[in-house]
């Protein structure tokens, strides 16, 4: 039976490994905070984000995918100079679904705060894996940068989500001398010997784990689909 996802609040480096922190880490009302450095090592600003999700909901679809739902009570970037002089502006930007949402540049000596411009709701897709990976899709990727020669702080924060069902689709395997081929390729075909003559298999024709195209198997004269696990017609 398929399981719901895995949804963890939290934050992810991407880098350099700032110095971050996190208040209501595990919980929807997250904030984190970080202190830029610059030359010499030189605390440059503080800067936190705050970030709060509401309603979470998901759905398990047929190919075992999952759809996760929720609304999200703004995200407010506050940056506090530390009143060090720098010739060396930054850009502050924020990316949601992989789009900009938010981009400025300022001062090392400035302080404002801003809206990241995150959308209100947000409704994402978790495909199916045999391996699976967290996702950050619904998540904000922050990056910071100076006009120098210092590597941008980037870090997601918000919901991290791992489906953790395989794909409902499971392909069929062929045992060929000692090795056990899997059908789960593009193109060629595989085939079976039922005592009288052989019987060719056709592999999938794309991923069959998302697009549900199963290999079908040819019989007499009429060509038939392989069912998907748990289907009787």
């Amino acid at each position: 039976m398929a399981q719901g996802p895995i949804i963890n609040y939290d934050a992810y480096i991407i880098s350099p490994g700032t110095d971050l922190t996190l208040t209501g880490q595990g919980t929807p009302n997250l904030t984190a905070s970080y202190g830029d450095y610059g030359e010499g090592g030189a605390k440059k600003a503080d800067c936190v984000i705050g970030i709060n999700y509401t309603n979470i909901n998901y759905t398990i679809n047929n190919d075992n995918s999952i759809t996760v739902t929720g609304g999200i009570n703004g995200a407010i970037l506050t940056r506090v100079s530390t009143g060090i002089q720098s010739t060396h502006n930054q850009t502050i930007r924020a990316y949601f679904n992989g789009n900009q949402t938010f981009e400025t540049v300022v001062a090392t000596d400035s302080s404002g705060t801003y809206d990241l411009n995150i959308p209100d709701a947000f409704s994402v897709t978790i495909p199916p894996s045999n391996n699976p990976q967290p996702a950050y899709p619904a998540a904000i990727e922050f990056y910071n940068a100076t006009t120098g020669t210092y590597s941008p702080d980037r870090f997601y924060l918000g919901i991290i989500i791992t489906n953790p069902n395989p794909p409902s689709y499971i392909p069929g395997a062929l045992w060929s001398g000692s090795n056990w081929v899997s059908h789960n390729r593009s193109g060629g075909t595989a085939k079976i010997y039922d005592g009288n003559s052989w019987r060719v298999m056709k592999t999938v024709n794309g991923d069959g784990a998302t697009t549900g195209d199963p290999p079908y198997i040819y019989n007499g004269s009429n060509w038939a689909n392989m069912r998907r696990i748990g289907n009787n017609a």
